[in-house]
């Protein structure tokens, strides 16, 4: 059969489901009553957004989230996220959280922190019903690098 763990990585590996990529159409949800996620910003493609209706020029990998707030009354009522963005290198990351997108422009921002390098970023997604994009970014002033690792968490509450 397998003479070594190696063949049976590389046949693994070689019938493996491909990766789903992380788009605009297919973004990464946070839900539940908590959320917790670590990625390497660098791992994803450069994109040119014009953040909040194009007053922020960004070419930088970005790593899209949703959320999705519904109210569906009597039991269930929306809270808002609180949500903190932990960069682990010296990278000047901001987080936003929009409503809507069109092509590269990136409107609606209900909110958006962008501190110095590796300090933390808070923001918050309000209770209203709707759809919001949650974006990760750097080079919101031309300042790199534009990318990086960090941890994106949060709560309802």
């Amino acid at each position: 059969m397998y003479k070594t763990i190696a063949e049976l990585a590389l046949t693994a590996a070689a019938f493996a489901a491909p990766a789903r990529a992380q788009t605009w159409e297919n973004p990464l949800l946070i839900s539940g009553a908590t959320y917790s996620n670590f990625q390497n910003g660098c791992n994803y493609p450069t994109q040119t957004l014009l953040m909040d209706n194009g007053i922020f020029l960004i070419q930088a990998p970005a790593v899209i989230y949703r959320v999705n707030q519904f109210s569906l009354p009597p039991k269930y009522i929306a809270k808002p996220w609180h949500l903190t963005l932990q960069p682990f290198n010296p990278v000047d990351l901001s987080l936003w959280v929009c409503r809507t997108r069109s092509g590269s422009v990136v409107s609606n921002c209900v909110d958006a922190s962008d501190n110095m390098d590796n300090q933390p970023e808070f923001v918050t997604v309000p209770s209203t019903m709707g759809s919001y994009y949650v974006v990760v970014t750097g080079g919101v002033m031309g300042q790199s690098p534009t990318c990086g690792n960090f941890s994106l968490s949060g709560y309802r509450g």
